[in-house]
């Protein structure tokens, strides 16, 4: 009986992670690359006529790593960016902060709804 209910328990304990986490299921799929952080202080995200302005945070032996903005459309008015990071992880003790700026395609400027999507799963509204 003692083992029942520990399995039990063990079982629960595996499945009902992933009903903590902020990332959705429809999240899930996205690819993030390499470890970092999008900041909100000194401030958030934010679009910018058609640039988004984001401070990343990630650590290496160097900054500058490369970053790609990816994205995808649901539905006729609606896009979601996330950052994808190429540049590999270094183990190093630095920790870089950087203001990085990407244009957004003119396709970008028609979708009323815009957000930013963290490898956390936090949504960050743009428009």
């Amino acid at each position: 009986m003692r083992l029942n209910l520990l399995l039990l328990f063990l079982l629960w304990s595996i499945t009902s992670n992933g009903c903590f986490s902020d990332i959705g299921l429809e999240d899930s799929w996205i690819d993030f690359g390499y470890h970092y952080s999008i900041l909100e202080h000194p401030s958030p995200p934010t679009l910018l006529h058609d640039t988004l302005v984001v401070h990343v945070a990630y650590s290496g032996c160097s900054g500058g790593h490369a970053f790609t903005l990816q994205h995808r459309i649901s539905g006729s008015s609606q896009i979601e960016l996330w950052l994808h990071k190429d540049t590999p992880d270094q183990v190093c003790d630095a920790y870089w902060n950087e203001l990085r700026r990407w244009r957004l395609p003119e396709s970008f400027r028609t979708h009323r709804s815009v957000a930013l999507v963290d490898p956390r799963g936090k949504r960050f509204i743009l428009r």
